[in-house]
């Protein structure tokens, strides 16, 4: 049960790390010549993060409701988690939520290390489908077109037969 819980925190981070990487609305992103002196602070974008958790779908032409941080961690029966927003490749904020360990009270801290398992590849995938849905990437194309430090080697696949 431990484990599962642990597997459920692990889930619900990688879940409020995609959230805050790609589930922004859109008239939140703005480019550098757009910014003005009216965007939310960072204490107005934590609240955004911890009050504005978005479900895992939503149906077009109905309504959305969002929720908190505390909410979501009850319902999956997580004790902790510990959050920290990267905004320009630097840590903007951190904030760390409930408890190490159900039935206990030593609080989670920013410092606090959890087992992360194996996130980089989810989220490789996420931004890759993001690149392909914005028309930046082709599922089909050749890799190597695209990168630039190292190639892949060519494969010889046996041929689909007909």
């Amino acid at each position: 049960m431990k484990s599962l819980r642990l597997s459920l925190a692990i889930c619900l981070s990688i879940v409020f790390t995609l959230e805050a990487i790609f589930c922004i609305p859109a008239n939140a992103q703005s480019s550098e010549s757009e910014k003005s002196q009216d965007q939310p602070t960072v204490s107005e974008r934590i609240q955004r993060v911890e009050n504005g958790l978005l479900p895992p779908f939503q149906i077009k032409g109905e309504s959305t409701a969002k929720m908190n941080i505390s909410d979501r961690m009850k319902h999956y029966k997580v004790p902790g988690i510990s959050v920290a927003v990267i905004n320009n490749g630097k840590i903007e904020w951190q904030r760390s939520y409930g408890v190490k360990e159900a039935g206990k009270n030593d609080p989670v801290s920013v410092d606090t290390m959890f087992q992360a398992a194996s996130i980089s590849k989810p989220i490789a995938a996420m931004a890759a489908l993001k690149m392909v849905q914005d028309g930046k990437l082709s599922l089909d194309e050749d890799v190597n077109k695209k990168l630039v430090s190292w190639k892949c080697r060519k494969m010889n696949l046996p041929r689909k037969r007909k």
